[in-house]
């Protein structure tokens, strides 16, 4: 579930919405005697680029695994923080739920993206009076029905809720920067079901069966911030700053345990000497459903791979199967799980911190700059085996990517295979070129680099902090050749 609630002149691959897609015609409790059936009309270029600003905002969320089914209600208060009067708000829904009621004064006319498969559909409402600077509308709805489309809108199954980072919502507006905004959670569960909410300021808390979890963060995000939702039978296993969450099925170990209490803490520290320290006071680390070994970040919680909890021969049959017959030894399986679990936590905690402190939509170091910091991350840990490794797959990787010519590397988008694995494999190689280059004069440049955390990351601002030399500009520039590194 997505939300998003825009204002005018927005391209849809940027909303950042609230997200409940839609059956229509729906009521209007403001019209009851005369229901707005949307028009369906396609977006104009630019149409619901700048958010509103919110306050009072409310997200009610019942959730039964065991049917699928989510319902609940959303409400805020928004207000035009710009000096011109608004027309219009979008509204971006997501396929398979259905709204129930929605209320807005003075709504004069609902324009409907045409739907694509089961991607998000915007819709524009459009008001009899435009909206005035500093003005206030109070918009409120219901929804009800199930997520559909691709895993990553989120998933609601039996012992295993997760609601991903295009789940919710928050406005987009430049001038809120480093503002505070609130936002009121309530989720209802089955007995037995935890909830775990990224960028809560503490644990949900129950109350008369319905968890309550407040959140406190920047409401001006200028890339696709907000929070994740899992939930699951999980129990819980608390140090220091971490909180691990892990289903009551399984039997961690106190060493085990104590383990990734030490990796996700030692990469934590790591990380606040590179970019200073992260607002956050708890971090939780999550036991997540996936296919693979890896892992996703937001706000302060890693979801990782629920193959790395447990023993990798019963939780990970078939990685268990193929290392087993890669390695052609038993006894090295066990190290390979190790390496990829301490090499995918140090990536994704490369994301907590640079998605927090920086407007980080910019293509050039999309994948690549979270993995040369967790190069960092293993540099500053002593971890000579995994970073040597890590080098050695990039360039590997780098080496069998056909279709040649590559793409520049400050121009490789995730928007291509090529372009994925450019930003992966090709910049935190050349990001680690200049560093041995530069030796002991790299790493003070780095972290004053980004220590201004209002500014975009663009290669531009990178190329010009550092000075680069022809040759090394090349690189980014022209074409990158590791042969050698």
């Amino acid at each position: 579930m997505l939300w998003r609630l825009l204002m005018t002149r927005f391209s849809i691959p940027r909303l950042l919405s609230l997200i409940l897609p839609l059956s229509l015609p729906f009521p209007l409790p403001a019209q009851a005697q005369n229901p707005l059936a949307p028009k369906e009309q396609a977006l104009a270029a630019g149409e619901c680029q700048q958010g509103l600003e919110l306050y009072k905002t409310r997200l009610n969320l019942e959730i039964n695994p065991q049917t699928g089914q989510l319902q609940g209600t959303f409400s805020a208060e928004l207000q035009n923080p710009y000096s011109k009067p608004i027309t219009q708000s979008c509204l971006v829904l997501n396929a398979g739920l259905e709204i129930k009621s929605l209320s807005l004064p003075g709504l004069k006319q609902i324009l409907k993206e045409p739907a694509q498969a089961d991607t998000p559909v915007a819709y524009r409402l459009i008001a009899n009076k435009p909206l005035a600077p500093g003005a206030r509308q109070k918009l409120s709805l219901s929804y009800t029905g199930k997520i559909q489309g691709p895993p990553k809108f989120g998933r609601i199954q039996p012992e295993d809720v997760f609601l991903t980072a295009q789940s919710f919502f928050y406005p987009r507006f430049e001038k809120a920067w480093k503002r505070y905004c609130e936002l009121d959670v309530q989720v209802t569960l089955p007995k037995g079901y935890l909830p775990v909410l990224s960028g809560a300021l503490e644990p949900p808390r129950l109350n008369q069966g319905v968890y309550l979890a407040p959140l406190d963060t920047n409401c001006g995000f200028q890339s696709d911030h907000g929070f994740d939702l899992a939930a699951a039978p999980f129990q819980t296993h608390d140090q220091g700053a971490v909180r691990i969450y892990y289903r009551q099925n399984k039997s961690l170990s106190p060493a085990e345990l104590q383990t990734l209490h030490q990796e996700f803490s030692a990469t934590l520290e790591a990380l606040n000497k590179q970019f200073g320290s992260h607002a956050a006071t708890q971090f939780n680390l999550v036991e997540n459903k996936r296919e693979d070994l890896g892992g996703m970040a937001k706000v302060n919680t890693i979801f990782l791979s629920d193959k790395y909890f447990g023993k990798p021969a019963t939780v990970a049959p078939n990685q268990y199967s193929y290392f087993k017959q890669v390695l052609k030894d038993e006894s090295r399986v066990a190290s390979e799980f190790d390496y990829y679990r301490r090499t995918v936590i140090a990536h994704e905690g490369a994301h907590l911190f640079v998605n927090y402190f920086f407007d980080y939509d910019k293509p050039w170091v999309a994948e690549g700059l979270p993995e040369f910091v967790s190069l960092g991350v293993l540099a500053s840990q002593g971890n000579k085996t995994d970073l040597e490794r890590k080098l050695a797959e990039y360039r590997r990787i780098w080496q069998q990517i056909p279709n040649r010519p590559l793409p520049a590397l400050n121009q490789a988008t995730l928007d291509t295979q090529i372009g994925s694995l450019s930003n992966y494999n090709g910049t935190p190689l050349a990001l680690w070129n200049i560093w041995q280059a530069r030796g002991d004069g790299f790493w003070p440049l780095w972290q004053s680099w980004l220590a201004d955390h209002k500014k975009p990351l663009l290669y531009q601002s990178f190329k010009a902090h550092f000075q680069l030399s022809p040759s090394e500009s090349a690189q980014f520039e022209t074409g990158f050749d590791p042969t050698g590194l």
